[in-house]
């Protein structure tokens, strides 16, 4: 470097003050000369600075021109930040294989979240040779740190028996660890184990408590399920208002099942004033998606409308569909 090293520490924890304070401005003017002369972690924050627009305008090229050169000097994070550019294809072409690579140097160096998407990739075999027994090592090594997103992907693996030897109660023991840190995919899968007794002593009423538990944090899937519970009385008491209130927080979401169950509840008016034209507008949704199913149940419904009732739920349909 061209700078004393002392002084340029000094100046880089001047710059960081700066940034932390969210004075931009200077932070840039400590960080830019620290940077044209070498400083890894100065570059470091460049990357970071031009990525969020933080007193730049903000590029995801010139991000990845500075994350380049603080990874070339090993430093984790850049490696970690270059890797998700890559993945997304962010400020450089789409490349997977690039991605695994810079994420291999981060998660070498422990960090979490690159272990994670390395894994992800091996799972997915995204720019690797998918490999589901990298996939659970690298899982494991961030679960083994307590993350929720790490436990939860190595408990799906021993779920589904895929690079390792299919393990309910060890699948369990990994949701529940990601579920009691608030994790919403952990909650629900751990919500179907109880439902399901795999791996654990079935229980309707813990399956609604860690499906309810995800639903609150707006997870589709969870949020229809607690409604079919609520519908069918089970673990909890029987109440078609509850179902409905679940249904349509799922429906909103997109959830086919949840739509055309919704749909039901206003055709019958369970749990809800009857009203042909919303059901037919969700019944419509789901057919959209694919369902012959629904397709029948509309065509059917139609029989019971006037003219007016189905144009109104066919513009209903189309003003939902253009806005989700």
């Amino acid at each position: 470097m061209l700078i004393g090293h002392g002084q340029a520490w000094a100046d880089f924890y001047s710059g960081f003050g700066d940034y932390e304070r969210g004075d931009y401005a200077a932070a840039l003017a400590e960080f830019r000369p620290l940077a044209d002369a070498g400083h890894a972690f100065a570059q470091l924050y460049m990357g970071v600075m031009y990525n969020q627009g933080y007193g730049v305008p903000k590029s995801y090229s010139q991000a990845v021109m500075w994350w380049k050169l603080s990874a070339e000097q090993d430093v984790a994070i850049a490696q970690y930040n270059l890797g998700v550019m890559y993945e997304k294809g962010e400020g450089v072409p789409r490349d997977y294989r690039a991605a695994a690579e810079r994420y291999r140097e981060a998660a070498g160096s422990g960090i979490a979240d690159a272990q994670i998407h390395l894994a992800g990739l091996y799972a997915n075999g995204q720019g690797v040779t998918q490999n589901y027994l990298e996939a659970a090592h690298w899982y494991r090594e961030a679960a083994d740190e307590g993350s929720a997103e790490a436990q939860t992907g190595l408990g799906i693996l021993y779920d589904e028996g895929l690079g390792v030897s299919q393990d309910y109660t060890t699948a369990a023991s990994w949701y529940r660890k990601a579920a009691a840190a608030g994790y919403a995919a952990a909650q629900f899968n751990l919500g179907g184990l109880y439902a399901e007794g795999l791996g654990v002593a079935q229980d309707d009423k813990q399956a609604a408590n860690w499906y309810r538990k995800a639903a609150e944090q707006g997870d589709a899937l969870a949020q229809y399920n607690l409604g079919l519970m609520y519908d069918e009385g089970r673990g909890v008491p029987q109440d078609d208002t509850q179902a409905v209130k679940w249904y349509r927080r799922a429906a909103e979401q997109g959830e086919s099942s949840a739509q055309y169950n919704l749909a039901l509840m206003y055709n019958e008016g369970v749990g809800v004033g009857r009203d042909l034209t919303r059901a037919y507008m969700w019944l419509t949704l789901v057919t959209q998606s694919g369902s012959e199913e629904a397709g029948i149940a509309r065509d059917t419904l139609a029989d019971s409308m006037s003219e007016e009732q189905i144009t109104e739920a066919r513009r209903r349909a189309d003003r939902w569909a253009a806005t989700h």
